[in-house]
């Protein structure tokens, strides 16, 4: 399930070299629709489909990295190169490698882009990985990698709540004139998250406890939310060896991991080796490719708990 925000952090560093190329300046007009919208992208698929549900038919909203790409081969297109520059707000999940490198370079050459990290407020995790308990076995790493903080906060029904919220704030001080309908859309919205939650305390209630395999540590929210514990083959955003194939293997059967989650976007190769040698089902989720993000929610719940026992 490896996300290589690395790559994609040189392919968008250089592509946003050529953005003045694309006009000399923002006109405020090119930040709306013709027909006078807002308009807006996001980073990541979970983060569009939280912004469409905060606009509803007041703001048109995309995406940088569209759900059928792949994060290993990514390139921005000229065209949403063009998109992110007549943008009147970028909304980052912040923490990601891509942005952190990328917001740099669009404030120097559009300074009138207003890029917003959605997850501010948020409760981070220190590091990639998320456990419900930990010993030196699992090869949890020490150092400047610990201190950074994980940024896959999209897969927590409560981060999602307090992203939501910054969404509504910004769109509300962009538009005041639809102010009310965008709160009126936080309001539903957080019923419907209401109801999700409800929905994955329940399907993840027998699993507490239980361990599960990722590829590279993005369900770590997930793992902290419903009391799991994450072995990712990836550690630190290095290689994997042959020995830490080997250690995973021995931690795996010491915590008694019943299945392995992958990305739909990544490729499962070095998991399958896994699966193979542990006979363990695999089990792929769409968190951060899928167009609706509940649902792919409900999926990798369903996954994990029809897979794994304590």
């Amino acid at each position: 399930m490896k996300i290589s925000l690395r790559h994609i952090a040189s392919v968008l560093f250089a592509g946003l070299l050529l953005l003045p190329l694309l006009g000399a300046c923002r006109k405020e007009t090119a930040c709306r629709t013709p027909d006078g919208r807002l308009r807006v992208m996001t980073g990541i698929p979970p983060l569009e489909w939280l912004a469409r549900q905060i606009a509803g038919d007041k703001a048109e909203v995309t995406t940088l990295l569209g759900r059928d790409a792949d994060p290993e081969t990514f390139e921005p297109s000229m065209k949403q190169l063009t998109d992110l520059q007549n943008s009147a707000v970028y909304f980052a999940v912040g923490g990601l490698p891509f942005e952190e490198s990328a917001v740099r370079k669009v404030k120097e050459g559009f300074p009138g882009l207003r890029v917003i990290d959605t997850a501010q407020g948020v409760e981070r995790l220190h590091g990639g990985h998320s456990h419900s308990h930990s010993h030196e076995a699992h090869g949890h790493s020490h150092g400047e990698e610990e201190e950074s903080f994980d940024p896959h906060v999209w897969t927590s029904v409560a981060s999602a709540r307090v992203m939501a919220s910054n969404i509504c704030n910004t769109l509300s001080a962009l538009d005041p004139a639809n102010a009310q309908a965008y709160r009126r859309n936080l309001y539903a919205l957080n019923l419907r998250l209401d109801t999700l939650s409800r929905q994955l305390d329940s399907i993840m209630a027998p699993a507490r406890g239980a361990t599960f395999i990722t590829g590279h540590p993005s369900l770590s929210y997930f793992a902290r939310d419903y009391g799991l514990h994450q072995l990712s083959l990836e550690q630190g955003g290095k290689e994997v060896t042959p020995e830490r194939l080997a250690r995973l293997c021995d931690e795996a059967l010491a915590d008694r991991a019943s299945v392995i989650i992958y990305d739909a976007s990544s490729s499962p190769s070095q998991l399958e080796a896994v699966a193979e040698d542990l006979k363990l089902p695999m089990r792929r989720t769409e968190i951060l490719s899928s167009s609706s993000w509940p649902e792919a929610m409900l999926q990798t719940a369903r996954a994990i708990s029809s897979s794994l026992k304590k």
